[in-house]
């Protein structure tokens, strides 16, 4: 389990094959750094483990589309979601002047029925809410 020292919440549980132990080393010692306060990011193959202070749940997890010696929950960012983390992150880095006076946040939404959603009719769940 991944730990967050500041809320005292347990935010994910990290499953990984047996015969990876070079990925239980390394999430271990993600797990360590995390409760140390230290800044934190793992990448391996298709599994990205990686902070960013605008959003308000970190470390957030992604996990490639066909990797089957790893679990996590709750469920792991999807390539699209990356990508837009990603992208705003390096646009806010680029247009460091217009966010000086400006606070940014972003919140990964909960599935439909769970999360905050738009037009009831069409049912429309956005994956993050900025």
């Amino acid at each position: 389990m991944l730990w967050d020292k500041d809320s005292g919440q347990h935010q994910y549980i990290v499953s990984v094959d047996v015969k990876r132990e070079d990925l239980i080393e390394r999430v271990t010692e993600l797990k360590k750094a995390i409760s140390d306060g230290v800044p934190h990011t793992l990448e391996s193959d298709n599994f990205k483990v990686f902070a960013d202070s605008r959003h308000l749940y970190e470390p957030l997890i992604y996990i490639g589309e066909k990797v089957d010696y790893i679990k996590v929950k709750p469920v792991a960012l999807n390539e699209g979601e990356k990508h837009f983390v990603e992208s705003l992150t390096k646009y806010a880095q680029q247009h460091e002047h217009f966010f000086r006076d400006k606070e940014m946040y972003l919140l990964r939404n909960q599935s439909r029925g769970i999360g905050f959603g738009f037009f009831n009719e069409g049912g429309f769940y956005p994956d993050f809410i900025l």
